[in-house]
């Protein structure tokens, strides 16, 4: 029986990540349906991220592409690009001696299907950022935009807030410029712009700068905001009020010892991921569980991630008991994802949450492998059940 592309698609899209491209590339040898399937998902993510390296090599002056870059640029494979990410360690040497930032312009120009793209390096020519800006308005698909601070000079700015029709935005690290830029930029997306994510070293965004976003948050549907110091939870809480159709929401917290005040009234939000400091004292995580109730306590919430800067735990995890109570009593009928592998339930708690909250699909909770056995029987109707065993 010979499978139609149809099929195929669906076939191939399913496959495990690290086995992805040596198995789409084996099927892409059979025959011209299987090449075709193949190629659909080849080329959908161009990726070109150089690794670090202590060789000098004066022989080379242009950016070595790797071939799935080259390739992509054929005629044949370029209707299939949608999303194209350049990141790492460029050859910063300029124009001439270093062709890339023509021959990007010149693949961003081909690839007319492009939706997503990402331009976060660490090394770069400077003409990288401002012949690349110059291209992306001429991209009338592009949707999604990820930079990062190497994108966001004085001199790249200017070319950078031209580019509309937005749905998706992503600034690493934003530092002045573009945030003083930024209600402009705003303005000419608000008609279009859903996802406004401000992720990392977040230090130059100030109560003032979340203030001039007031405006344009209207369409907001998922936001993210990094650390920074010079922001109070109060602050925070007093802005997003004003994002009436948050849906989903992503931020950086640090303790603070200032009392709360208000509770911020998010009746959409469905999806809440707290970054932190890997917490070992039951004090701060008191701080983090009050944080957390602030924020959740008007939302239908789904899905609560707490994501520590590391993982690299030895010893006795803090309880979160305190919060598992406050999920059951405000989101059981709607709680479906928690993940929190840091975090410590006790059995009787974590028996409570999967019998009181019938949504649930995944748990991701610390737990000592000797009590293992414990847990699987209370974690029957689970999809995702991930427990994270910590010897001590």
């Amino acid at each position: 029986m010979e499978l139609n592309y149809d099929v195929l698609i669906h076939v191939f899209d399913s496959l495990e990540e690290t086995e992805f491209y040596p198995t789409l590339f084996a099927c892409s040898l059979v025959n011209r349906v299987f090449n075709d399937a193949a190629s659909r998902l080849l080329y959908r993510k161009v990726v070109l991220e150089p690794e670090p390296t202590n060789v000098l090599r004066l022989g080379r002056r242009d950016q070595q592409l790797n071939g799935l870059f080259t390739s992509a640029r054929l005629p044949h494979n370029r209707q299939h690009v949608l999303d194209v990410r350049i990141a790492g360690f460029l050859e910063d040497r300029p124009p001439p001696m270093n062709r890339f930032p023509q021959t990007l312009s010149e693949a961003l120009r081909e690839w007319t299907n492009l939706r997503s793209f990402a331009l976060t390096p660490y090394r770069y020519p400077q003409e990288l950022i401002l012949t690349t800006f110059e291209t992306l308005p001429q991209c009338l698909s592009l949707r999604d935009l990820t930079v990062n601070a190497s994108c966001c000079s004085e001199e790249a700015v200017p070319l950078l807030v031209r580019i509309c029709s937005l749905e998706n935005l992503t600034i690493e690290s934003p530092g002045r410029a573009i945030l003083n830029l930024m209600p402009e930029w705003l303005n000419r997306l608000s008609s279009t712009l859903t996802g406004f994510h401000l992720k990392d070293n977040c230090g130059s965004v100030t109560p003032g700068v979340l203030r001039s976003f007031i405006p344009f948050g209207s369409r907001i549907r998922t936001f993210a905001l990094g650390l920074s110091y010079s922001l109070t939870h109060q602050d925070v809480f007093d802005f997003l009020p004003h994002l009436p159709n948050l849906q989903k929401l992503d931020i950086q917290y640090y303790q603070q010892l200032r009392k709360l005040s208000t509770k911020p009234p998010l009746p959409n939000l469905q999806s809440l991921t707290i970054r932190h400091t890997h917490i070992t004292e039951t004090p701060d995580a008191a701080y983090l569980i009050k944080f957390v109730h602030h924020l959740s306590r008007s939302s239908p919430l789904e899905e609560l991630y707490l994501i520590a800067d590391s993982y690299e735990i030895r010893g006795p995890c803090v309880s979160f008991d305190g919060l598992v109570k406050h999920l059951i009593a405000r989101h059981a009928a709607t709680l479906r994802v928690l993940y929190m592998p840091t975090a410590y339930l006790s059995l009787a708690i974590t028996q409570e949450l999967c019998t009181r909250c019938p949504q649930m699909e995944e748990l991701a909770i610390a737990c000592h492998d000797h009590i293992l056995v414990q847990y699987s029987p209370i974690m029957y109707h689970i999809q995702e059940p991930y427990l994270v065993c910590i010897g001590y």
